[in-house]
């Protein structure tokens, strides 16, 4: 019997259930906006991908030194109040939302990949038995997505910032653009401001 539950834990533990790391095959973009951060979103497997890009005037390696600490991500990105490490590639985001709207929190794997010119976290929704449900917050199943940075040259790279654009629970489905726009818009700006 304890066999079978270590080994169902690992299985919910491994298993992602949407996978971005193929966001870079998506082809039907449809833009929100046209500013210096460019925002668009598609469909991917019934759920709505939203992709925010720009470019930064930092080195790619000053970049990925932040958005590779996940538990620093309080301090940078100003929604989130919280990022418990639970594991050392699982972690629990908890995010603030405007008045009157819930919160949101979701657990995730997240891996990280790097070359050279090149970086990228990728991270899926798992269930994890200390990723405990937070009260008054709605928990987003299936978070997903993934960070990439292109180094241009030694001092400016490309990032892009994808992510499953889902909120549940009482946030209005016709208020989601801006929500994405905002959303796209803020995480770079703060992004910049701590670098």
């Amino acid at each position: 019997m304890k066999n079978s539950i270590i080994i169902l834990l690992s299985i919910s533990l491994s298993f992602a259930k949407l996978d971005l790391s193929l966001a870079n095959n998506l082809t039907d973009w449809n833009s929100l906006n046209n500013d210096n951060i460019f925002i668009s979103y598609t469909n991917f497997k019934a759920f709505p991908i939203v992709r925010a890009k720009t470019v930064i005037e930092h080195p790619i390696s000053n970049i990925a030194k932040i958005i590779g600490n996940l538990e620093s991500y309080p301090t940078v990105f100003k929604r989130i109040k919280e990022a418990k490490k639970l594991d050392d590639d699982i972690v629990q985001i908890i995010i603030d939302m405007p008045f009157p709207f819930d919160g949101r929190d979701y657990v995730v794997k997240f891996s990280i990949e790097e070359s050279e010119n090149k970086w990228q976290l990728i991270y899926s929704s798992v269930i994890h038995p200390n990723g405990k449900p937070i009260d008054k917050h709605i928990r987003l199943p299936n978070a997903a997505g993934i960070w990439k940075l292109k180094k241009i040259d030694s001092n400016k790279t490309e990032a892009t910032y994808i992510w499953n654009g889902e909120l549940l629970g009482n946030f209005p489905d016709i208020a989601l653009d801006k929500a994405w726009i905002r959303w796209g818009k803020e995480i770079f700006d703060w992004l910049n401001d701590a670098l």
